[in-house]
């Protein structure tokens, strides 16, 4: 084999890699890249070893965290701050965006209970086809806020809608770098009650049965 062919087969392996990671990066993928989205959810998936990517409108913290290539999650305890790496950021109207919700099979949201229904028309309207909804909202009656948009165009029977209850609280560093204040909790607690079959499994969930009033 001569030197040629040696450089042609390196570049295509290379190129196989970087093609199989940004397929496990949008595997999962979190719609809203806020406090908590990026904060808490961000930093578990990170924690727990799963590549993700990051939508939101804020195209001044999408250009950020990917001029950066990483933010850090401060605690409010002794814990040594941690760095975050590991992900792709993508304003939501941007054609990378659009294909990694076509491609997801976990799609995280937290985008506060006002947009939830804004986010849900979205995933409508680029047809993303998801193993497993998380909403991270803290709010009764999540999962039909999205049934109720999905179904005006979409079959969903086959999606796991799972609720959770966020406890843990965090905040924009405020110093323009985007960074995150945030408590320590390593765990997100989720209603088993729609979690069943081949719902995604990660180290930080945890199995309870939710009841809000």
């Amino acid at each position: 084999m001569d030197y040629i062919t040696i450089l042609i087969c390196f570049f295509e392996l290379d190129n196989f890699f970087v093609t199989y990671r940004r397929r496990q990066m949008t595997d999962t993928i979190i719609i809203g890249g806020g406090q908590t989205g990026r904060g808490f959810i961000g930093r578990l998936l990170f924690e727990s070893g799963i590549p993700f990517t990051i939508l939101d409108k804020n195209s001044e913290l999408i250009d950020a965290l990917n001029r950066k290539g990483n933010y850090r999650v401060r605690f409010f305890s002794e814990r040594a701050p941690m760095t975050v790496t590991d992900f792709e950021a993508y304003e939501t109207d941007s054609p990378q965006a659009l294909e990694a919700v076509k491609n997801a099979k976990n799609i995280f949201i937290s985008v506060g209970t006002e947009n939830l229904e804004t986010a849900s028309r979205y995933l409508l309207e680029h047809h993303a086809n998801p193993k497993n909804v998380i909403l991270c909202e803290n709010a009764a009656e999540q999962s039909r806020v999205v049934r109720d948009v999905l179904k005006k165009g979409m079959d969903y029977t086959a999606i796991h809608f799972v609720e959770t209850a966020v406890f843990c609280k965090s905040l924009d560093a405020g110093d323009g770098s985007f960074d995150i204040f945030s408590e320590g909790n390593h765990k997100l607690i989720y209603d088993v009650k729609n979690a069943r079959g081949s719902f995604f499994r990660t180290p930080f969930l945890c199995r309870k049965i939710i009841f809000r009033c």
